[in-house]
């Protein structure tokens, strides 16, 4: 019926053989993942959703007997043959409600060689290269958003984009996505006419395309979040590969500062015990989150391009650039292995609760 192959840590992965075939039929496949759920008796199917109908058959028709929707974006799906409704895309840790239904919300870190290939010389001269296509003074700053192009379709945002390539003569942003390239053409037209801009900043608003964003990555020096809509993994990809990202909150600054705190409070140990295998203080580990906080996240959009220009300033001091990144990076590390332990925990306990 298919194919098992044995990965480190108990994970398995099946292979379905449906033949050679470029267009293959979607309900033998998922025919054929059912008999292999009956056959091994299995007791717990997690299983995403993306609009597919694989998925809608095994959930619909009951496949297992504890069955949890595992949400990549759609949080209003609701079947009545599901148990538990879990994500990674979660305003928190643990429990909560969202579209009038019961969430886990947990942590999923990626393996950083996905996010963040190692680079050979060919890549190093590459992305060498698509710079000077960009800029040809190599102290210019490019600054730029991967993703889908409609969330950059706000006023507010783009008003934004503008005041800084105007503050920051030598600066480019580009525009790296496919989208309403023409809707937002006109937007910009309209506020430079509003704000009395220069009309030379259309010059240095690049729409680029489709790109490859792990080059791309490497090629920007500073990603400019998007808002209200913000970006999803191309900012996860960019920030991994410890380059800054400068958002727009959407709490506020007492609301961080309480959460901050109750995460420091609920992991007390293993952020001392971390920070003890990283050779740094639980108040340098403090100082950390408070530097970055008042650095990389804005609260308004005149707070963004205030932070935007401040953040731009450190390129010309790079021992400053440098340690606020290895600060950043330790910790972003002592975190995310925080998150991903609770996590874990959770999910045990959510499925012995399902189990009964």
């Amino acid at each position: 019926m298919g194919e098992w192959a044995s990965f480190e840590g108990g994970i398995e992965l099946i292979t379905l053989p449906t033949g050679d075939a470029f267009y293959q039929s979607h309900l033998e496949k998922a025919l054929r993942l059912k008999e292999l759920l009956h056959a091994h008796q299995v007791r717990v199917l997690i299983s995403p959703n993306n609009g597919y109908g694989i998925s809608d058959f095994l959930l619909a028709t009951r496949s297992s007997a504890v069955q949890i929707y595992y949400s990549h974006g759609n949080k209003a799906y609701h079947l009545d043959t599901l148990e538990g409704y879990m994500t990674h895309i979660a305003p928190t840790i643990g429990a909560y409600s969202e579209s009038n239904l019961p969430y886990l919300g947990i942590f999923v870190p990626m393996l950083s060689f996905f996010y963040n290939p190692p680079l050979d010389a060919y890549s190093q001269h590459l992305i060498k290269k698509t710079r000077s296509f960009y800029v040809s003074n190599p102290d210019a700053l490019i600054l730029g958003t991967i993703g889908r192009l409609t969330k950059l379709d706000s006023l507010e945002f783009l008003h934004s984009v503008l005041e800084i390539l105007h503050q920051v003569p030598q600066s480019v942003y580009l525009a790296c996505g496919i989208g309403p390239n023409q809707a937002i053409q006109e937007k910009l037209e309209q506020l430079i006419q509003k704000h009395s801009l220069p009309p030379s900043l259309l010059e240095r608003f690049k729409f680029v395309g489709y790109v490859d964003a792990h080059l791309y990555g490497h090629v920007i020096d500073l990603f400019l979040d998007t808002f209200p809509m913000q970006q999803g993994e191309s900012k996860a990809e960019f920030s991994a590969k410890n380059k800054l990202v400068l958002t727009l909150s959407e709490s506020t600054p007492q609301a961080r500062q309480e959460n901050f705190n109750a995460f420091v409070r609920t992991h007390m140990p293993a952020i001392q015990e971390l920070c003890v295998a990283h050779a740094i203080s639980l108040e340098d580990y403090q100082r950390y989150y408070h530097q970055e906080a008042q650095s990389v996240i804005a609260f308004s959009p005149k707070d963004y391009v205030g932070k935007a220009l401040e953040l731009l300033k450190l390129w010309q001091s790079p021992d400053r650039l440098q340690t606020m990144l290895e600060e950043r990076s330790i910790l972003r590390v002592i975190t995310q292995k925080i998150k991903a332990k609770q996590s874990a925990d959770l999910v045990v306990k959510y499925l012995e609760q399902l189990l009964g």
